[in-house]
């Protein structure tokens, strides 16, 4: 008999929308469900059917130290007939009808289990790292070679669901044939699924020499080995520590750093500050884990500084966040930002500390929805992500606002979009007509920059066009004064801290505009002739 489950709205409108695209003839089905929507509840609904119909279930997770979670998750749905695909785990049967198995294991045996007949794969969109698709050369029938993209479920007959709240890696596309949005983060959070978050912006690292390189996922992301020179600097970590002090509010807390040397560093500097605070990363060993887990629930331990393990799948309790680790993969940005929205007895909202601009480059992930699936193009080796309004920062407390709001929601502060005037007076509107020859010969020495030059010149103006509450038309603007053409080529860019040299240049420009003006008005009081 099926386990009576209680599912939420948005869980029933998912798997409604699941049956339908199966119905439709789908076999391969993306849902994007937003972190802490229930994707578990509605992993146990989709296994309890099957199951209840003598079908055998596959269910993946992209890592080993899951697999117990999973299990545990399961087991409070009534989801307890399991087996786990893994050596030497207690639970290993391959005649249960409900196996487990993590992406290495898959990836190690290369082969799928016998008798599978629907699959479900957890934070799908680390397709491309685990799941051991690879290009296969072969020959067509005249001998020609070809190459296609193969992997271990390539010639599966049932039904594949893959689960994430970032469906946005590169190739998904290829595989999954439709994707499902039935519910979004802001819609969870109006609705007391998920907390709300207040986000402060109090550090402006300068990672304008830190390289990029392109990610499994098919996004840019910042270079570890620079992004770790620059946010090891000793005034970076001490406004870490020292911003925690002051508006952590003593709440439990991840902090998310770039490296082992970088979260070592803070773990020592917040022991130092009498914080108690815990360390993990990778090689962390299973039993210190559940101990550092435990001591975070209890409140023995204040922080956890973390490198790229507590970004997928945990659901602890956590009240505040630290983000030290920079970022421009939307992906990593909202999978991080994730772990703090699930809600909690007593939880008001999450405090999140943005040290790396994370935010003001990419969003609020209340306002990074929608997307679509991505093909595996090699000719297009970045994704093209979804284009989101940026908040802006409070000039008097940091506090970021969102995009369209004028008063600060923390300290209440009115920030007023500045306008440059226009003036009027007979002659003047002559000083601020378009010099063409001037326009002409920046067009000239436009030509010397790069696509790259000019886009990194352009996201330097719209980080300081955010910075200021300024519209984004301010950027455009300058970039045309300093480089007689428009931005449309670069039009896309996305918001990065501007260089000494930028900055300097604003601020040269500034003088020259107040000075012209001032002059201007003094020249009008005095009834001067522009003739």
């Amino acid at each position: 008999m099926p386990i009576a489950m209680t599912l939420h709205a948005h869980q029933a409108k998912a798997l409604d929308m699941i049956r339908d695209a199966l119905r439709r003839g789908k076999r391969r089905v993306m849902l994007k469900l937003p972190t802490g929507a229930g994707k578990t509840v509605i992993a146990a609904d989709i296994i309890d059917k099957a199951h209840a119909k003598g079908n055998k279930v596959l269910f993946v997770v992209p890592r080993l130290e899951l697999i117990d979670q999973t299990i545990e998750r399961f087991a409070a749905n009534g989801i307890t007939d399991i087996g786990v695909i893994q050596a030497r785990h207690r639970l290993t049967n391959p005649d249960k009808p409900i196996q487990i198995a993590s992406m290495q294991t898959l990836a190690t045996r290369k082969l799928i289990p016998a008798g599978i007949k629907i699959a479900i794969i957890d934070e799908a969109h680390l397709w491309s790292r685990h799941y051991g698709v690879k290009e296969v050369l072969g020959h067509d029938t005249v001998g020609r070679p070809i190459s296609e993209m193969r992997g271990w479920f390539a010639d599966a007959d049932y039904p594949i669901i893959g689960l994430s709240a970032t469906p946005w890696s590169r190739g998904l596309g290829d595989w999954y044939e439709d994707l499902i949005q039935p519910v979004s983060i802001q819609e969870l959070i109006d609705a007391g699924f998920l907390a709300p978050f207040r986000v402060y912006a109090p550090s402006h690292p300068d990672l304008s020499g830190v390289k990029e390189k392109v990610t499994t996922t098919g996004e840019k992301d910042y270079d570890e080995g620079g992004l770790a020179d620059v946010m090891c600097g000793r005034q970076l970590v001490a406004d870490v520590v020292d911003t925690w002090l002051q508006l952590g509010e003593n709440r439990s807390t991840l902090c998310f750093c770039v490296n082992r040397p970088h979260a070592k560093f803070l773990h020592e500097r917040f022991v130092a500050a009498g914080v108690a605070c815990g360390y993990i990363d990778c090689e962390t060993p299973d039993a210190e884990r559940r101990e550092l887990r435990d001591a975070f629930a209890a409140g023995d331990l204040k922080i956890v500084c973390n490198v790229d393990v507590l970004g997928i799948g945990v659901d602890w309790d956590v009240r505040c966040m630290i983000l030290a680790r920079p970022t421009r993969s939307l992906i990593r940005h909202v999978q991080t930002i994730g772990r703090g929205l699930r809600t909690a007895e007593g939880k008001d909202w999450v405090i999140i500390l943005d040290h790396g601009d994370s935010h003001l480059r990419l969003g609020l992930v209340t306002d990074i929805d929608g997307g679509r699936l991505k093909g595996g193009n090699r000719k297009e080796r970045v994704v093209a992500l979804p284009t989101v309004p940026l908040p802006r920062e409070c000039m008097a407390c940091h506090f970021l606002i969102p995009a369209g709001t004028r008063r600060c929601p923390a300290c209440g502060a009115e920030h007023q979009v500045e306008a440059a005037e226009v003036f009027t007076t007979d002659g003047v509107l002559a000083l601020f007509t378009e010099n063409k020859a001037l326009l002409a010969a920046r067009r000239k020495k436009s030509r010397g920059w790069s696509l790259e030059e000019k886009a990194r010149f352009f996201g330097e103006l719209l980080y300081y066009a955010n910075m200021k509450g300024w519209k984004h038309g301010w950027a455009a603007n300058k970039f045309r004064e300093r480089l007689g053409v428009w931005p449309n080529a670069v039009a896309r860019a996305r918001p990065i801290p501007p260089t000494l040299d930028t900055t300097r240049w604003i601020r040269d420009e500034q003088k020259r505009w107040f000075e012209t003006r001032k002059g201007m008005r003094r020249y009008a009081a005095k009834g001067a002739d522009y003739g």
